[in-house]
């Protein structure tokens, strides 16, 4: 049975950041093929997930294991108010030694402030999903870790994941911090078009950092709406609700559905399509 201190350092490697924001900079991955993983190393990966007994395990790692015993070390930054703690060569043999393909990264990402928003979204998902039973997370891969995969595609996603119940479904995320005008940011998601034809994904996700951007998101992507399939969530309200938060309606359809059932429904409606893909409507 793992000891406290490698399961801490687990815990890091699949949650990214505790309350003490341990960070997603310190680009930990467990050695995984593209899309292809068994039954069995998923039930591998869930069981090292007990999460409840991991985040207090983390508690302890964040006083334990810092500068003195070298599992963690710790960085300045003046973005955040906190220090970040990345992972320490100690840290990452501890994880070596349970088969973790472990890289060690010293430099702050450029944009952290976007970076962190990237590891709570992945956070509010996998947190939501507990009170989603029968639900699983296939993957979760941010912006740097796609490049490990051979990522040849026009546009880079913040994130991708994937989830499988009866069904499986994928979605590309887009954290919008209001960093770029709306017809930047449009152009950007048009070119998903391409990729949802291209790559397994049946929804387009934008997450504002700010629930006050939604309205101005809304209106000024409505056209968009009409021609990929796009969600538009607040950070606040995946942080509380995960894929059960309800998003802004879609201008062609009535009521409101949580982001699970639509990614269904667009699921639903992409194979329905599959016969037609030479452009035959």
């Amino acid at each position: 049975m793992m000891n406290s201190l490698t399961r801490s350092l687990l815990w890091i490697a699949l949650h990214w950041r505790t309350s003490a924001v341990i960070a997603g900079a310190v680009g930990i991955a467990a050695t995984c093929r593209w899309c292809l993983e068994t039954d069995e190393v998923r039930d591998q990966r869930a069981q090292r997930r007990n999460k409840k007994e991991l985040r207090a395990l983390a508690d302890k790692i964040s006083t334990y294991g810092r500068n003195e015993a070298g599992y963690l070390d710790s960085m300045e930054t003046k973005v955040c108010t906190d220090n970040l703690l990345v992972l320490g060569k100690e840290g990452q043999r501890e994880l070596q030694q349970h088969g973790w393909n472990v890289e060690l990264r010293k430099e702050i990402p450029k944009d952290l402030a976007h970076h962190m928003g990237v590891v709570d979204t992945r956070i509010a998902i996998e947190r939501g999903l507990e009170d989603m039973p029968g639900l699983q997370l296939r993957y979760f891969y941010a912006y740097w870790e796609l490049g490990r995969f051979g990522w040849s595609y026009p546009i880079i996603p913040d994130a991708i994941f994937s989830i499988r119940n009866a069904f499986t479904a994928q979605a590309a995320l887009e954290f919008d911090r209001r960093t770029e005008t709306l017809g930047v940011f449009a152009q950007k998601l048009l070119q998903y078009r391409t990729l949802l034809h291209r790559h397994p994904l049946s929804t387009v996700i934008v997450v504002a950092e700010k629930s006050k951007d939604i309205e101005r998101l809304q209106e000024g992507l409505e056209h968009i709406g009409s021609r990929i399939p796009l969600l538009i969530v607040p950070l606040e309200e995946l942080k509380g609700r995960g894929l059960m938060a309800v998003t802004q309606p879609r201008s062609h359809m009535f009521g409101n559905r949580t982001i699970f059932e639509q990614m269904e429904i667009d699921l639903a409606r992409q194979q329905s399509e599959e016969p037609d893909k030479d452009g035959n409507n």
